[in-house]
Order: structure tokens, then C-alpha cells, then sequence
């Protein structure tokens, strides 16, 4: 928490902003926002995939599977046992992102299972039928005490077994590994949910990642799956009937809708490849565009800034635009074709970016090549004073000549600990602008501003084949440099804390501030709107 409070008042009113802090670090803490599910009613239509009165439209053992009044009947006894786990296949379609639900009873000897965006292996060294099935499944089991009950799912044929339990909003991360996020269900009233002996009603949603389970209307597994290799986004559904003792499963009153076509997301064609030197490259064309963004992000931000460099990476945002021996002046020539330059830092890149008519794609992919590989050159004591008191007075103009202005890097220098790669601000401190030499800058740009640490974006109407020719000549030349090595960032540990800062504001404010999630988390953009 951080008091701002008044001393000598300004003549003019202060901007009224009030947000919450998001950082990239992984902790949660002071305050749990609620993240709404995907329950709201859509346009989608619902799509009945079991008929009631045969099995048409579905496969699988046909000793094993039937329809008796009205269900979907799934029976192993001793004289007609499943040779390993086996499934009724449904024929119609695939789940990519869906919301499916139904109603199933079953019997207490076993369990089974519905799976999703699984795959079919029809054969194999350890295929033991022609209906074997592997991806994510939801349980079903006739049981109550937690955690061997319905709804969890479990990764059929797969590595991490049970990777989401009943109760559990988790995250398995793009290391690999789960992170528990929060509890949705006690053991006490899972019991009091569950219909024992009896019809449930379950609803699976999927959505990109994230995957729900619902059960009788009440969400009980919420779970994001970003695991770098083994997620799934597309597959098969299919009824399982579990190998070992005797059992009996019903599924009836099926229905699927697809949830694709509620994106608001379009699906852009991209095309990404590395040149020799290490650019990474990415090209999404859009010939209905009448103009053309060229956008290179370097790896490099604030967070990459040594002990009394703050200010560095944005520092030098600026100079990219002094110009170079060749483009003597960087914004006109962009700006005589129609063009509009611009670029921006943060705590972990700095972007440079220019959209322009179509026509003149190469001027831009030139003049971006040519600031990569000769900025240094045509740098002088001159420029880098000019421009060193260019940054000064943006740092007055927007911190320290505006109210409030400063309660940002208060807030950063007491949310993180001394030390933390995003504590100090993206401006950086008077202090380090004043003792910056034109050597560091130089040096800044040989470490960072290379292909190796870059990544070329061209987005809009061209021809993607020209466009491929135009940045293997311009860029393909620059020499790639030393591998950047990576930052960690640790997690930001929870700390009441409160701050009193005084300065010369017309009336009191009060800061809250708590570390969330990382960016790349599935409740981040949630966070966002919250923030706001």
C-alpha cells in the first residue's frame, strides 16, 4: 500500500488513474480476484450426437457396447471382458473447442471415462483392440471420497496420470510442471453434490488451454494446460469402457456444441523461419490491407541493466532514430512514402515499429537493416548529449513534474526486493542518465542489438516471396553476435508493506498493489481488464 500525501499543492488537478500492478513474476498474493467461467449462453447451436435408440454415428466393441432404454450401454462380465481398456468412438466430428455435456450412471466395480481431443491408435505393440484410445479423459466413477471420484481428469495413455483432481484450478506450466492456482469443492460438499447410485450431469468446456469439468452444475476442475509438449488442442471423443472386473457404464442425452466460431480471435496465417544469423523472422500476410507494418522487437529491455545503467534500453530506443551514415535522417524518408515510425521499451524488449503503404515495404526493411548494422558508426558526443536531454525532460514530464508521477517507481522499488530485475523504472534515475558515457552506449548496442537477439515482424499486404528476398539481403549480411545470456527473475515474495511518500499533490491518494500472475498465464488478460 502506498499513501501518497499532499504537501505543497499544484495550480492544476491531478489525472485521476487508478490500477492494479501486474507483474510477469508467478506469485499470488494479498487478494484473490475470482475469474469468471465460461458459463454465459452462446449463439453456438447444439448439435444431439446420440439418438436415443441405436449406435449409429458411433464404434466399438459391439460384444461390449448397445443401447438399452434409451442409453448408451457399456457392460464387461466375466465371459465378455475388454481386452485392455477399450472405447466407444464417436464418428462425427473432432474436439478442438467445445462445450459438451450429458448424463452417465455406472456401476461401483470400475470406472470409465469421456475422453477428448484424444487420438485413436487402431494398432500397435500394446494395442490390445482395435478401439484404443489416448488423451485427456474425465472420469467417471460411482464414487464419493475424494480423490478417487468423477470428474478429474486423467491423461489416458499418457505421462502424468491424474493431472488435474477434483477441486483443484491448476496450471501445468510451459517447464512442465503443475502449479496449483486454487480450490474449487471440499471433500464435504463434493458428497453432497454427487448423486451416488444415480444419473450425473457433466459439462466438459474446452477452450484453447484451458480445460473445465462442471458436475451438476458446479464447477470442479479448472484446469490450463501450456505443458510444451504433451498439451492438446484438437482430438477425438469417445466413451471408455475400463479393463479388470466386471462393470457397467450409461451415457445418455449427449450434445456438443463448438465453441471455434465464438472466438472473437482471427486465425492469422503465419509463416516463421531464422535466418543464418539467428533473426527470427515472422510474415502474416493480409492482401485485403492497403498497407504494410514492419516491426523489430529486440530481446532487451529494462530488466537487462546493470547496477548504475537504469534508463539504458529506453535511453537507447531514442538514439536509434538519430540516424545513421547512410540515412542520415531515420523519420523522413519513411514519413515522404506516407509512413508513421514509432517505438516503445519495456521491462523486457524494446520494440521499433513503421507502417507504411505497400509499395514501399523495402525502404522500410532497408532502413530498419541499416540501423541495425550501423548505428555506432554515427555516433557522436553531440547526438548523445542532445538526446541524453531529450530523455531528462521526458523523465520531468512524465514523472516528476506531474502529480503522482513518481507513486510508479515508488511502487516497483517496494513491490520487488533490492536487486530484482523490475525494480527500478524503464526511464531509469536522473543519477545514471547524468553518468552515462557514449562508450556505454556503444557497448549496449554491440551486446544487444544484433539478429541473434532480434525478431522481424512484417504484417499487411506484400508479396510474401519478395518480402522473403528483401530481408535475406538486407539483413542476412549483419553479422550475428554473442548469445545473450538469460535473466532470471525470481518470484517476488509477499510483503505487507506500507509506504508513505510525500510530495506536492492537491489532495491524498492510496496506492494497492500485489504481484499476480505471468503474463503467459490464462488469467492474465482477465487481470488486465480487472486492472483497469
Amino acid at each position: 500500500r502506498i499513501d501518497y500525501l499532499a504537501g505543497q499543492p499544484y495550480a492544476h488537478h491531478p489525472r485521476r488513474r487508478k490500477r492494479a500492478r501486474k507483474t510477469k513474476t508467478q506469485t499470488n498474493t494479498c487478494t484473490q480476484a475470482t475469474i469468471a467461467d465460461d458459463s454465459k449462453e452462446s449463439t453456438s447451436k447444439w448439435r444431439t450426437i446420440f439418438n436415443g435408440r441405436d449406435l449409429t454415428g458411433w464404434e466399438g466393441d459391439p460384444r461390449l457396447w448397445s443401447v438399452k432404454n434409451g442409453a448408451i450401454h457399456g457392460e464387461t462380465t466375466p465371459e465378455k471382458r475388454a481386452r485392455g481398456n477399450t472405447f466407444l468412438i464417436w464418428k462425427g466430428g473432432r474436439t478442438k473447442d467445445f462445450e459438451l455435456e450429458l448424463q452417465f450412471r455406472c456401476s461401483s466395480q470400475n470406472n470409465s471415462g469421456i475422453q477428448y481431443r484424444s487420438t485413436h491408435i487402431p494398432e500397435g505393440p500394446k494395442v490390445r483392440n482395435r478401439w484404443v484410445v489416448r488423451g485427456y479423459q474425465h472420469e467417471i466413477r460411482n464414487e464419493v471420497t475424494l480423490p478417487s471420484v468423477a470428474g478429474f481428469i486423467y491423461e489416458e495413455g499418457g505421462k502424468r496420470g491424474r493431472m488435474c483432481l477434483v477441486g483443484e484450478k491448476a496450471v501445468w506450466n510451459r517447464d512442465g510442471q503443475k502449479e496449483l492456482q486454487g480450490k474449487l469443492i471440499t471433500a464435504e460438499e463434493y458428497q453432497k453434490l454427487f448423486r451416488l447410485n444415480d444419473w450425473n450431469h457433466v459439462r466438459i468446456v474446452a477452450r484453447g488451454p484451458r480445460l473445465q469439468h462442471y458436475l451438476n452444475g458446479r464447477l470442479i476442475v479448472d484446469c490450463t494446460d501450456l505443458h510444451p509438449t504433451l498439451a492438446r488442442r484438437d482430438g477425438i471423443l469417445a466413451l471408455q469402457l475400463h479393463a479388470g472386473k466386471p462393470m457397467w457404464v450409461e451415457f445418455k442425452e449427449i450434445r456438443i456444441r463448438n465453441l471455434e466460431a465464438e472466438s472473437s480471435v482471427p486465425k492469422l496465417p503465419v509463416e516463421a523461419y531464422r535466418l543464418k544469423n539467428g533473426l527470427k523472422v515472422a510474415l502474416s500476410r493480409d492482401p485485403a490491407a492497403p498497407t504494410t507494418t514492419v516491426c523489430v522487437a529486440y530481446h532487451v529491455g529494462s530488466k537487462n541493466e546493470r547496477r548504475g545503467l537504469s534508463g539504458f534500453a529506453h535511453f537507447f530506443e531514442h538514439m536509434m532514430f538519430r540516424g545513421t551514415k547512410h540515412v542520415p535522417n531515420y523519420d523522413m524518408p519513411l514519413q515522404a512514402a506516407g509512413g508513421s515510425p514509432n517505438a516503445f521499451t519495456t521491462n523486457d524488449v524494446t520494440v521499433y515499429y513503421e507502417s507504411i503503404p505497400a509499395n514501399y515495404l523495402e525502404r522500410a526493411l532497408y532502413m530498419e537493416a541499416d540501423r541495425m548494422a550501423f548505428l555506432p558508426s554515427a555516433l557522436d558526443q553531440k547526438k548523445f548529449d542532445t538526446e541524453r536531454e531529450i530523455v531528462k525532460n521526458e523523465r520531468r514530464q512524465r514523472m516528476e513534474n506531474v502529480p503522482y508521477g513518481l507513486a510508479s517507481e515508488t511502487i516497483e522499488a517496494n513491490l520487488f526486493p533490492k536487486g530484482h530485475p523490475y525494480s527500478w523504472s524503464v526511464i531509469g534515475s536522473m543519477k545514471d542518465l547524468d553518468n552515462a558515457t557514449l562508450d556505454d552506449l556503444r557497448n549496449f548496442f554491440w551486446e544487444f542489438y544484433h539478429p541473434g537477439n532480434a525478431t522481424l515482424t512484417v504484417v499487411g499486404n506484400f508479396d510474401p516471396e519478395q518480402t522473403k528476398r528483401w530481408i535475406e539481403k538486407y539483413f542476412g549480411p549483419i553479422p550475428a553476435g554473442q548469445p545473450i545470456p538469460n535473466i532470471e527473475v525470481p518470484e517476488a515474495p509477499p510483503v505487507d508493506r506500507r509506504v508513505t511518500q510525500y510530495d506536492r499533490v492537491q489532495f491524498p491518494r492510496v496506492y494497492w498493489t500485489w504481484p499476480t500472475v505471468p503474463e503467459t498465464h490464462a488469467d492474465a488478460p482477465a487481470l488486465d481488464l480487472l486492472a483497469d
